[in-house]
């Protein structure tokens, strides 16, 4: 098992965040949290990657124990996690190719490591021709693509997509998709949070619905 929740709670004191959640991610799943925006999803993704923890319960993530994990521990979860977010978090300023090197940077690669892994990556999402192009000139689909690779580019067991074609027309969020179903079936875990219901109703992934802060699998 990747993931276990157990009576998951995370107050913020207004009324919203998750309250009681027991739950399972396994390896290699490709998961679909449902539900309308404010239902906690986003808050959800957060203590998976522990940018909060739980105010109640407990939640473990291969050997990561929120009860007892540290700061550094922390660091180094987040370097086995790929995050894309639905507004890109890109540095428009640096070019595609350094967007998608910075985590391969920040721990330490060599330069022939980040090049060699950076253009496998880039081709993969189809975007090998615009590594110099800044990425502030891109369109909304190529940002989020560059999110994607950036997300990859150091091989994390598990991509967490918070929303990632909430800013997209119907054309780019399919590529969207679709780049997430290939990392997917190539054996990585996929939490997918999304309210685009039509563009995942022919898949059978499984589905889970959130509700005011509580879950329920469909």
């Amino acid at each position: 098992m990747m993931i276990e929740c157990k009576k998951l709670t995370v107050n913020f004191g207004n009324g919203e965040g998750i309250r009681n959640i027991n739950a399972s991610f396994n390896e290699g799943e490709f998961t679909l949290l449902l539900g309308p925006t404010g239902c906690g999803k986003s808050t959800l993704m957060r203590v998976i990657y522990m940018d909060i923890l739980p105010t109640k319960g407990h939640i473990n993530i291969r050997k990561w124990d929120s009860r007892k994990i540290s700061k550094r521990q922390i660091l180094h979860l987040r370097r086995e996690i790929g995050i894309i977010f639905q507004d890109f978090r890109l540095i428009e300023n640096l070019s595609v190719f350094e967007n998608v090197a910075l985590p391969l940077i920040m721990t330490g690669h060599s330069r022939r490591i980040i090049k060699d892994r950076v253009e496998v990556i880039l081709d993969e999402v189809g975007l090998l021709e615009t590594w110099h192009q800044k990425a502030g000139s891109l369109s909304g689909g190529e940002k989020q693509r560059v999110a994607i690779a950036r997300a990859i580019v150091k091989n994390p067991f598990l991509v967490l997509a918070d929303e990632p074609t909430g800013n997209l027309d119907p054309e780019a969020a399919n590529t969207v998709f679709e780049l997430l179903r290939k990392i997917n079936s190539l054996g990585t875990a996929v939490i997918m949070a999304t309210h685009n219901y039509g563009l995942i109703e022919d898949t059978d992934y499984r589905r889970i619905y959130m509700e005011n802060g509580s879950l329920m699998d469909l």
